[in-house]
């Protein structure tokens, strides 16, 4: 399936919508990306510049969909991934190989770390439940 065609059964189901490119908002999120990436170097924990980068990955990835005149719809995004939208869109897996699936498995590791809170109390025994380990992805 072509990622145009992926494109119309997302707007179909009210994931994302067709809209202008505004340059202003491109220019910004990437912005909003390299400060990400700046502060991923300035944190001294593992977790911290992780959650860093996937964030930095999220604004370029809303970036490119702008550029292509895509705007997920933020009450549905759960429904799509952006990264991965993006990547189809650039057309990366042409340049990087299994891209969008690598992007796919860094947006499954930030949900479950998401919904494990250290701070979270269980209800059976009143101590904090336990991080979901990840491994480091691997470098593109």
């Amino acid at each position: 399936m072509t990622w145009e065609a992926t494109v119309q059964n997302l707007i179909k189901i009210g994931a994302v919508k067709i809209t202008r490119r505004d340059e202003l908002v491109v220019r910004q999120r990437l912005a909003d990306a390299e400060a990400y990436l700046t502060d991923t170097r300035n944190v001294t924990t593992t977790q911290s510049r992780f959650l860093l980068a996937v964030e930095g990955v999220r604004q370029v990835s809303l970036a490119i969909l702008n550029h292509t005149g895509i705007k997920a719809i933020p009450t549905a995004q759960n429904k799509i991934d952006v990264a991965q939208l993006a990547a189809m869109t650039a057309q990366l897996e042409t340049v990087v190989p299994g891209a969008a699936k690598i992007l796919g498995e860094i947006r499954n590791i930030r949900i479950q770390r998401k919904s494990v809170s250290p701070a979270h109390q269980s209800r059976r025994s009143g101590r904090p439940r336990q991080w979901i380990s990840w491994s480091p992805v691997p470098e593109l």
